[in-house]
């Protein structure tokens, strides 16, 4: 077979009209997904830093007040222990015993509600991007494969 032969057959085939188009339309439709999946993607990426962000700072927040919490319940302990040292007798060590007690009870009940505030104010803040972009994710969903 000639060149000019080759070329002729070559030339001969052409591309039906119906399969060209249906191609380009494959490719369109595909790109137009890809930039969605891109999009959702990025922002998947950016839901996921927000929350980390959020998880990040309410724990150093967390971990700060336990600290306060901390070094105030020790200043309480010395403080008992010098009273309880220059108590004079045993009805003042009792009296001193049961104010400590009772004082430290109560401001453990307060640091526990404080503590669980913070600690639920975190679990809420950080929750929130994710259930905010899940319900949007959802939205999107339910318009894109509506009939």
């Amino acid at each position: 077979m000639t060149k000019a032969q080759a070329k002729t057959k070559t030339e001969a085939f052409e591309m039906p009209v119906d399969v060209r188009e249906f191609a380009e339309k494959s490719v369109d439709q595909a790109q137009v997904v890809y930039g969605q999946f891109r999009d959702a993607t990025q922002e998947t990426v950016d839901l996921l830093d927000v929350t980390a962000t959020a998880v990040k700072d309410g724990a150093a927040t967390l971990q700060l007040k336990a600290i306060d919490m901390a070094q105030a319940n020790m200043i309480a302990g010395f403080d008992f222990a010098r009273k309880f040292a220059t108590a004079k007798d045993f009805k003042e060590v009792v009296d001193l015993q049961a104010t400590f007690v009772r004082e430290q009870f109560a401001s453990l009940t307060e640091q526990t509600t404080e503590l669980g505030g913070l600690a639920a104010k975190t679990v809420e803040t950080a929750s929130k991007p994710i259930k905010d972009g899940m319900t949007k994710s959802f939205d999107q969903a339910k318009t894109a494969f509506k009939v």
